[in-house]
């Protein structure tokens, strides 16, 4: 599975991008506050695309699932924006504070699921 990968921190370097690989799945793409840090950091780790745009890289269908570590305060926009792109977003810390962002939250996931079972049916 390929995966895009929200904040390049020294956690995710450390410990989120060496999980995916040691797992057998890759980065597809680096998500960074900076365009230049992120195409330095995407080089440096061989992953294919280092970008400070959040959104465009989800509509590559190589990407399935994103892996954000991210400051709170941006988690809510990008995991709203992976849900609806129906891409799975794994975390190791809060989605999303206060309650009425983890309700925001909540309320896109299920309408992915909602549109999703519609699909399948």
């Amino acid at each position: 599975m390929r995966w895009k990968v929200i904040g390049a921190s020294g956690f995710a370097v450390e410990h989120r991008i060496g999980a995916l690989r040691s797992a057998g799945q890759d980065p597809a793409a680096v998500v960074r506050t900076s365009a230049r840090r992120a195409a330095e950091f995407a080089s440096a780790d061989a992953t294919p695309v280092g970008t400070a745009s959040r959104v465009p890289a989800l509509e590559n269908p190589v990407i399935r699932a994103v892996c954000r570590s991210s400051a709170i305060a941006k988690r809510v926009p990008e995991v709203t924006a992976a849900i609806a792109a129906g891409r799975p977003v794994p975390g190791h810390k809060p989605l999303a504070m206060p309650a009425t962002d983890a309700s925001r939250t909540a309320q896109a996931a299920g309408k992915a699921l909602d549109g999703a079972e519609d699909q399948a049916a």
